[in-house]
């Protein structure tokens, strides 16, 4: 389920089972948990912040920010104008395109990303590009109702390229049976075991 409100002026669209929480004393919100994007107005409201993490980020008026929050993967990814984050000492300034990735206690990494990849779920898909099966399925354990369990290593370790409709993500469970020769067994409460 995704969702979008309006916070100061600012429309806050909210991935699937995404926790956001005001922020104490300021104008902004912290992102807790999932996946969260952020279009600031070209008129926006002047401090207007996203906490994650122990990061703070900043937005320029007109700015699109989309910040993840999934167990340990924390991105923060710059899809319009301009955003700056800080986390302790650091400070890095992203221009569209570009992703910060957070360890608990510091900036991972800066990298160029493809932002249609990072867009994707507002607009109902799910686009992997040589990922592991386990990873891919943990995302789509975000979404569907029930679970995917992978009982074997080999495998959770395959590699997949794919783009999933959010709507129709059964049709992955087909996929990975038909590419990768599979075994599929449904059980109740739509858990599916992959081997």
């Amino acid at each position: 389920e995704q969702r979008t409100l309006d916070i100061h002026g600012v429309a806050v669209a909210m991935g699937t089972r995404t926790d956001l929480r005001r922020i104490e004393g300021g104008s902004g919100l912290e992102v807790r948990q999932g996946e969260a994007q952020f279009n600031l107005p070209a008129r926006g409201p002047a401090g207007f912040a996203i906490d994650v993490e122990g990061a703070r980020i900043t937005a320029v008026a007109g700015a699109r920010v989309n910040v993840r929050c999934v167990d340990a993967d924390v991105r923060v990814t710059c899809l319009a104008g301009t955003a700056v984050l800080v986390r302790g000492a650091r400070r890095v300034t992203l221009q569209p395109g570009w992703q910060a990735r957070l360890d608990p206690d510091r900036v991972a990494s800066v990298a160029q990303v493809a932002s249609d990849r990072i867009d994707a779920w507002r607009q109902g898909w799910l686009v992997v590009d040589d990922q592991p099966l386990a990873e891919v399925v943990q995302e789509i354990n975000r979404y569907r109702p029930g679970r995917i369990v992978i009982t074997g290593t080999a495998l959770q370790a395959r590699r997949v390229q794919a783009r999933i409709p959010l709507r129709d993500l059964d049709a992955f469970i087909d996929l990975v049976r038909n590419a990768y020769g599979a075994r599929v067994v449904n059980m109740p409460g739509g858990v599916v075991l992959l081997s």
